[in-house]
């Protein structure tokens, strides 16, 4: 368990493992530093808890606070309290309970979720690393199941898990999906977004799962062709689509491979196109395995998707991204309406983790110069220049 005495840079290695998980070669690629990432001057903001849903009215952008391009900027950040027999290493996803009463850290280097109240006081500790029945082999992806319980994705023992937020375990059920980039839980259905077992004979993979009450998988949606899917590797991440909730029962998912993306209707199965464009071009992955070597694989296809994080709130869409093969270290973010109409491009932090309501949560370094590094978690709102 790790401890209060090491020291501060171990806020900023866990950073990089998070970026290192969504992309695993290409961070090591572009010799990513995370340093550069939070170099900017931190303007103090006041510590404050979640926000309250907000009037129909725009604020103006603050001069003096953090913003994500002129789109969004910092109203508050909630500093997490941990302790020194639980404190948090690795956060690789954010989620806030429909009440807004909870907040989840899932802790992939520890494998375990921490929850906090929403004055970022920690309560509970939830799951041990593990291979048997009711234990985290390998953290992927965690949300709320309403205000009573949390939901965990675990590919490597291929099993999706429910917790009450007491640690308490529930159940758990066979989840055929490897590699997982995130679980959202919409009204009573559990939206996986990962890779399903390739289907060789379509040429194809699904990339968002539906999971019913039971934990039943009872759709598959948003396939990806491509010829020559049996010979990628199963386990590389870049063969698995980002997927974000947007309005009503759709999600917008954004498959790595190619850089392509799609609105999708959960209720028939059926989509539009989404614009990704400003940089992220169409990348056709059979064409690129024809021309390498097959030990270079691995490398090629990672370096071909730059997408490292998908987000929705308010009327907006966050694509989160590296400029793939170059030595430029930034992380970019290009901002899009629901519509598909581009806003705007930005760069470098906030790293953002997840969504509340017409919110954004970014995972920052902790605010108060805690001894052992530690974190925060900044609120991002829409705003007007």
């Amino acid at each position: 368990m790790a401890t209060r005495s090491q020291d501060v840079s171990t806020g900023w290695r866990s950073l990089r493992r998070l970026i290192n998980h969504r992309t695993p070669l290409l961070s090591s690629a572009l010799g990513l530093s995370l340093l550069s990432l939070f170099s900017q001057e931190l303007v103090p903001q006041t510590t404050s808890s979640l926000p309250e849903p907000r009037s129909s009215s725009t604020p103006a952008c603050p001069v003096e606070a953090r913003t994500l391009g002129s789109t969004f900027f910092e109203t508050s950040t909630i500093d997490l309290h941990d302790s020194d027999t639980a404190r948090i290493v690795d956060p690789l996803v954010v989620d806030v309970s429909p009440s807004g009463d909870k907040i989840l850290i899932g802790d992939r280097a520890e494998y375990d979720i921490k929850l906090f109240d929403r004055s970022g006081v920690l309560r509970s500790v939830i799951g041990v690393r593990g291979d048997d029945r009711g234990k985290i082999y390998s953290l992927d992806g965690a949300a709320f199941r309403g205000d009573s319980s949390i939901v965990v994705a675990d590919a490597g023992r291929l099993q999706l898990l429910e917790f009450a937020l007491n640690g308490t375990f529930i159940a758990e059920t066979y989840l055929p999906v490897r590699p997982i980039t995130s679980i959202q839980v919409i009204d009573t259905t559990i939206v996986v977004a990962g890779r399903s077992w390739p289907i060789v004979d379509a040429n194809e993979v699904r990339g968002v799962h539906l999971v019913a009450p039971d934990g039943q998988i009872h759709a598959r949606f948003a396939s990806q062709p491509l010829r020559s899917v049996a010979r990628i590797p199963r386990a590389l991440h870049a063969t698995a689509p980002l997927a974000t909730k947007t309005a009503g029962d759709s999600v917008l998912v954004a498959w790595r491979l190619t850089n392509q993306a799609s609105v999708l209707d959960l209720a028939s199965g059926t989509g539009r196109v989404f614009p990704i464009g400003h940089g992220i071009g169409f990348i056709d992955p059979d064409e690129l395995l024809a021309s390498i070597e097959p030990d270079q694989h691995d490398n090629v296809l990672h370096l071909s998707s730059p997408l490292v994080g998908l987000f929705s709130a308010n009327d907006f869409v966050i694509v989160s991204y590296f400029s793939p093969g170059t030595d430029d270290n930034t992380l970019r973010h290009l901002i899009y309406r629901r519509s598909g109409e581009f806003v705007e491009s930005a760069s470098g932090p906030p790293l953002i983790l997840g969504s509340y309501r017409d919110s954004l949560l970014a995972i920052g370094p902790s605010r108060v110069g805690s001894a052992g590094g530690g974190f925060s978690l900044g609120i991002f709102v829409p705003c007007s220049p």
